[in-house]
């Protein structure tokens, strides 16, 4: 009787199931595509598929990459771009220098942001170009504007995170 009660109740869950329209399905099966492609406003366009179709629409695919990216130069990383972010610290051999206050012997100057001109500000050196440049050429070039006003300055570039 147990075994007989099981198969009744296995039997109505799988039909239960079967004939629910509510689960997830992959798509419209043919009948709801060929009514959609009927009537006065229809939503979908049937073509049958023949050689001559496939022929027609059969589009030309080269594989790989395309001429101009093979040809790209590479990118420096090295190399600074309007939009980054530069930190600057600056240490001067004397008491009271320029940059730095108090018993510090070292200014930090946090995130400056290179214009869309590729230039920063630097106190005492003025705008300074570094689009183009690397963080070693930056150190270079303010070194040697800040050597007129402060005696052997020596300078850090490092670019913000």
């Amino acid at each position: 009787m147990i075994k007989i009660n099981k198969i009744v109740l296995i039997s109505v869950c799988i039909g239960v199931v079967s004939s629910c329209t509510i689960l997830p399905r992959s798509g419209p099966n043919r009948n709801e595509v060929t009514a959609s492609a009927r009537g006065e406003n229809p939503t979908a366009h049937i073509v049958p598929v023949t050689p001559e179709v496939v022929y027609e629409t059969k589009a030309p695919t080269a594989p790989g990459f395309t001429k101009s990216f093979l040809q790209a130069k590479p990118l420096n990383a090295e190399l600074i771009r309007p939009g980054d972010t530069l930190n600057l610290t600056v240490w001067e051999n004397v008491e009271d220098g320029l940059l730095s206050s108090g018993m510090a012997n070292a200014a930090t100057l946090s995130e400056l942001q290179v214009d869309g001109s590729g230039h920063i500000f630097v106190p005492y050196a003025g705008r300074i170009k570094v689009k183009g440049h690397t963080p070693e050429k930056i150190r270079q070039i303010i070194t040697q504007a800040l050597q007129e006003q402060t005696p052997d300055p020596q300078v850090e570039v490092r670019r913000s995170a």
